[in-house]
């Protein structure tokens, strides 16, 4: 899938039952050695900041996504700080555009307390301001783990 592809994948699975880091997790399950049901359980947890207005999902989703594409593991070769590099390419990039990590202050309420949340429903905060967090993060991905002659053209 193109980065455009992946993009409407995540909104169009965030506008049904999946969360923000779930959405973006599936979106990469033709790059990846996990199957689409495992990155979803595996992004279960993290959406909303972690449930809690922390890291936004879309972030923790990227940088576990980076880590599937360009870390190592005791089996197989890569650089600690190649890995490192690239996630700080990520925060970076993302904070620049939007100024914060955290799920709380990207959408200006905090989720875990129920009014909030019901604001946030009412103003339709998450089809409004968390499908470009999702795009963002797709993009950013795509651009940092692209391989070196993709990144030349």
């Amino acid at each position: 899938m193109t980065t455009a592809e992946k993009c409407n994948y995540a909104r169009h699975q965030f506008a049904g039952e999946l969360n923000c880091a779930q959405s973006v997790l599936s979106a990469y399950a033709d790059e990846v050695s996990l199957s689409r049901e495992e990155l979803e359980r595996m992004g279960a947890a993290l959406g909303g900041g972690m449930g809690e207005g922390e890291v936004c999902g879309a972030v923790s989703a990227a940088l576990l996504l980076l880590g599937l594409k360009l870390g190592h593991t005791q089996h197989t070769p890569g650089n600690k700080a190649d890995i490192q590099a690239a996630a700080d390419d990520f925060r970076k990039q993302f904070l620049e555009k939007f100024n914060s990590l955290r799920c709380k202050e990207l959408i200006g309420l905090q989720i875990k307390n129920p009014p909030e949340l019901q604001q946030a429903y009412a103003d339709n905060i998450f089809d409004n301001q968390c499908t470009s967090y999702l795009c963002a993060a797709i993009a950013l991905v795509d651009k940092i783990a692209a391989p070196p002659s993709a990144n030349q053209k």
